[in-house]
């Protein structure tokens, strides 16, 4: 990419929201397009035009495998990460009410309703579901908060959560609106050392693949979501399911994804999410060292514009591990929310959390209010009303930021 900022018509834009979603690159593109030519054909069909969209759909499989260091018998196409995290509830409590699970302790061989362990700053499709199966009265949660030192979960946390009826643990791998990275790896060390080998557990991994190396064996767990826009792919998703995990499906059909996940493969899409974690397993290095770059440099640039002191990052601290692109801040001396600034940028696209939770406050869909995430973390109120979530991708330059920031700074002192 030039040094010049993106230009759409005559209004000149730049783009920092790489954490809702990316553009699709360009061999995705074209391997889609290829797909859509060459690889139509329903892939169960026994002739050679199925054959084809078969091979395609092997060979991406392939390819997710590869990016996650898995097996690709373990992976199992789905159309996104909220159906990802959805149907891995709706497993571990089918798996609770099997025969397969054995409840321990006091309460060995009498089964009540099956506990979930969770954390304070999930994305909606794990909290929402979980809400919604309480009030059912179908299962209980336990939500455990980040620690306010280190601002990641606490593995000891997690275990002192679990009970005999535990049979999910369910942490994501990378907060989509803080970038903090959560010890998944420990986590799953510490709830297998104190003998709860039972419990299946569960990381949302959406928001990690693509900037850090996200590698399955090392973090031991049962289940891994995979959301393909986040990393320059297409609106689709995968699951990755260790061998020997028990499962019990969302859907009822026909034997596609070995009736795991039944239904028409929908082959163009899983070419593209082939295509890029082709990519990532590829480039991972030479990308995650671009952004890692770009949020220094955008860093710094708030800093010398707003002054040090000025900027708060919200939700991290210095010994805290962070993804590579995405910086959660605060102007403390500016009077404007972040809602605000950002009904008044033109040139700069950012988010001030989550997409969906941005859409709705920005559009007048709900009140104001500062990001659960944020608040979780042991942010102040007033400190997350007015934070943004500035996130680089790939190709973001320092023209880039360094228009964005001006806007930003012409926002605030207009303000004065």
């Amino acid at each position: 990419k030039s040094e010049e900022a993106t230009t759409t018509g005559n209004c000149e834009l730049v783009y920092l929201d790489f954490n809702a979603t990316t553009p699709v690159a360009e061999s995705v593109a074209e391997a889609m397009t290829n797909a859509m030519k060459d690889a139509w054909a329903n892939p169960s069909s026994a002739h050679q035009f199925g054959a084809k969209a078969k091979e395609a759909i092997v060979e991406s499989r392939g390819w997710v495998a590869k990016c996650l260091n898995a097996q690709p018998s373990e992976v199992i196409f789905t159309s996104g990460g909220t159906e990802t995290n959805n149907t891995i509830i709706h497993s571990a409590v089918g798996y609770y009410h099997s025969p397969t699970f054995r409840v321990l302790g006091e309460d060995e061989g009498s089964k009540g309703l099956p506990h979930i362990v969770t954390s304070t700053i999930e994305h909606p499709s794990i909290e929402n579901y979980l809400s919604h199966l309480e009030k059912l009265g179908k299962v209980t949660v336990t939500r455990v908060n980040p620690s306010r030192l280190h601002r990641t979960v606490i593995p000891e946390d997690v275990v002192a959560a679990l009970t005999p009826h535990t049979c999910l643990v369910t942490i994501m791998l990378a907060n989509n609106e803080t970038g903090v990275l959560q010890p998944i790896g420990d986590i799953v060390h510490s709830i297998r050392e104190h003998g709860y080998h039972s419990v299946l557990i569960h990381t949302d991994a959406c928001q990690a693949i693509g900037k850090v190396k996200v590698d399955v064996t090392k973090l031991g767990v049962n289940f891994l979501t995979v959301g393909g826009h986040k990393f320059y792919g297409p609106r689709y998703g995968a699951m990755y399911m260790a061998e020997g995990t028990p499962y019990h499906q969302l859907f009822y059909g026909a034997m596609q994804e070995r009736g795991l996940r039944p239904g028409t493969e929908n082959t163009i899409m899983i070419v593209g999410m082939g295509e890029a974690c082709r990519l990532v397993f590829l480039n991972l290095d030479a990308y995650a060292s671009h952004m890692e770059e770009m949020k220094i440099y955008l860093l710094q640039k708030l800093q010398d514009t707003f002054g040090k002191s000025n900027v708060s990052r919200n939700g991290v601290t210095e010994s805290v591990q962070v993804l590579p692109n995405t910086i959660n801040f605060s102007l403390l001396d500016s009077d404007l929310t972040a809602v605000e600034i950002l009904k008044k940028a033109s040139v700069f696209c950012v988010s001030v959390g989550s997409a969906c939770h941005t859409f709705d406050i920005v559009n007048g869909g709900e009140k104001e209010s500062a990001s659960k995430v944020l608040l979780a973390s042991g942010v102040d109120k007033i400190v997350a009303r007015k934070a943004m979530r500035w996130s680089v991708g790939r190709d973001t330059t320092k023209n880039d930021i360094d228009v964005a920031v001006e806007e930003l700074s012409r926002i605030v002192n207009d303000n004065i």
